[in-house]
């Protein structure tokens, strides 16, 4: 395998959701009747069981986007689900006002739950897009609810700081397969994000002891400050994730770091060991990269091919009936 860096420019935008995971969680009332007046398709794989009212040929994108995606993490990441899961069932709602008839947190794009007899992703992917030089915001969510799909049933499971979680469910998110290369790390998939990493007057501010000591977020406040510490974490993690993946001995010190906190250490400690660095060297190292270029990761095999398999997809049209009886499975009591 062989792996390259791309060096970007970063442009600075503004934040506007947060995807999250829950265990078990309830969400008021949907308005399924209004949802129901959509044209909705049911596409199907093993892996797979998607509810969407993107036209079918986005639907086919997003699908093998999927299966693209889950081919990567278990093949070359070396993720392995744990026997006799399951389809992941996903209610991808293909425009905001959809997205907004869930009546989820109005500050959400999507959604993993967990709850004691089932699991599935909500997941807003207005204008899905897999282009490089244009990714969507959607195409970023489907991938991040889905990287939290595998770190949960992965089949060895680990316990990792919230801002691992994160960082690595929007780093993995931008993933894209043009038909030769694995990209990684495209910064103008989060660009949303951005304004987090500046404080009022211009500066950049990564504050790294802070995102490495999270340990929750106040997801569901409806205060505008507790918006705010939500996309600035969010934006945060990406850029710090981004960082330790821009070197093999930069993952091998992630490790350790990791290693150190599972056997007990604190994170000075365990930056300390890992990094050789405190928080205020390490909170330079990461301003630096950023601020230098960001390095985009690109993957191929030695020669020069990679064969994704293709999956056999099963679809059908949802009439308002057909959507009704299946979307009862997204709404938790």
């Amino acid at each position: 395998m062989v792996v390259r860096f791309h060096k970007l420019s970063l442009a600075v935008l503004f934040s506007i959701f947060s995807a999250v995971l829950f265990s078990a969680t309830t969400f008021a009332a949907p308005n399924i009747d209004k949802l129901a007046k959509g044209k909705w398709l049911q596409l199907s794989t093993s892996d797979f069981d998607i509810i969407t009212d993107l036209d079918e040929k986005k639907a086919r994108r997003l699908m093998d986007d999927l299966e693209a995606f889950k081919y990567f993490q278990q093949s070359l990441m070396g993720v392995q689900l744990i026997p006799e899961l399951g389809p992941l069932r996903i209610l991808a709602l293909g425009s905001g006002s959809s997205f907004k008839h869930m009546d989820l947190p109005k500050t959400w794009a999507g959604v993993f739950v967990i709850t004691e007899d089932r699991f599935y992703s909500i997941a807003n992917v207005d204008n899905y897009s897999d282009d490089l030089k244009k990714p969507s915001f959607g195409r970023q969510v489907l991938l991040h609810e889905y990287t939290h799909f595998l770190s949960r049933f992965s089949q060895n499971r680990r316990s990792f700081p919230l801002w691992y979680e994160e960082g690595k469910a929007e780093y993995l998110g931008t993933f894209k397969f043009d038909g030769e290369k694995i990209y990684l790390g495209n910064p103008k998939a989060i660009m949303f994000r951005t304004q987090g990493l500046y404080s009022r007057t211009g500066n950049l501010d990564i504050n790294v002891e802070e995102i490495l000591t999270t340990k929750e977020l106040p997801i569901r406040s409806d205060k505008l400050g507790d918006r705010a510490v939500i996309d600035r974490f969010y934006a945060r993690a990406f850029f710090i994730m981004h960082y330790l993946n821009s070197a093999p001995e930069l993952r091998k010190s992630l490790g350790m770091y990791l290693g150190a906190l599972s056997a007990g250490q604190t994170e000075a400690e365990a930056l300390q060991l890992a990094f050789n660095q405190n928080f205020e060297q390490f909170e330079q190292s990461v301003k630096d990269y950023v601020l230098g270029g960001l390095m985009m990761r690109v993957i191929s095999l030695n020669d020069g091919s990679i064969k994704f398999p293709e999956p056999e997809i099963k679809l059908a049209k949802l009439d308002s009936d057909g959507f009704k009886a299946q979307v009862g499975h997204f709404i938790s009591e």
